[in-house]
């Protein structure tokens, strides 16, 4: 349901095959569900995956921040409203907000798109097509800075990408990234109730092929645990992150 100031607020029940042994929402499954809102908004304001495919470009994720205050249920109704934060010459910026049926918060989330051209498999200028688009207030504050490089790694796992990880962009799609870097922490963790916060900047593509090492280092003094996916064959760094967890 869109509104006058530009926000779109739309309801979906968790289903069982989204979520976790503790029958909690997936950190996966809130992703999709970011992006499957931030998707159907933008075609009703104008610059979704049309008309930026007009363009000859597609919208890819460059940067994601999301910070639970708890995982809903299998079952339960999630409200998710969203809505364009800002536009630049390269990127664009997109928020939301997670309640329960009661309208308590269930957490909030900012994300960073840049326009992706899938010819020259680079990013690319956005098209001016953003100027009629309303704007509203950020929903939280990123974290300062970028996810630490990480240095010296304590945990790794290797994961081969197979076919069905790759979406019609021709690459891995984000959120089986992010599956990807919960690969790396002792499972005594998620057994714990998994990650609250997840910060992730996606730096390069990943292929069918490729073999990717996931791999996480020691929490900073504030419980940030840095992380990273390497591609192995060649080190280069594909996503760097950080995570806060529950203990």
């Amino acid at each position: 349901m869109p509104d006058p100031q530009g926000k779109l607020t739309e309801s979906r029940r968790i289903r069982v095959y989204e979520t976790d042994g503790h029958g909690l929402a997936t950190f996966a499954c809130i992703s999709n569900l970011l992006q499957e809102s931030a998707g159907r908004h933008a075609e009703r304001l104008g610059f979704g995956e049309r008309a930026m495919a007009a363009h000859g470009l597609a919208w890819v994720l460059f940067r994601q921040y999301i910070h639970l205050e708890r995982r809903p249920a299998g079952g339960e109704e999630v409200f998710l409203t969203t809505w364009p934060v800002r536009f630049d010459a390269l990127r664009g910026r997109r928020d939301f907000l997670l309640a329960d049926e009661d309208g308590r918060p269930l957490g909030r989330a900012a994300t960073v798109w840049v326009g992706f051209d899938p010819v020259l498999r680079k990013s690319s200028p956005l098209p001016d097509i953003f100027k009629s688009v309303p704007l509203t207030a950020q929903a939280l504050d990123v974290p300062p800075g970028k996810p630490p490089r990480l240095a010296e790694p304590e945990r790794e796992t290797a994961l081969p990408i197979r076919r069905s990880d790759v979406d019609r962009n021709g690459h891995v799609h984000n959120v089986t990234l992010l599956e990807m870097l919960l690969e790396a922490p002792d499972g005594a963790l998620l057994h714990k109730g998994g990650p609250k916060a997840m910060d992730i900047m996606f730096r390069a593509e990943v292929r069918h092929g490729d073999v990717v090492l996931s791999r996480c280092g020691a929490p900073d003094e504030d419980g940030w645990m840095p992380q990273a996916l390497v591609r192995a064959s060649d080190g280069t760094e594909l996503v760097r992150a950080r995570s806060l967890w529950n203990h």
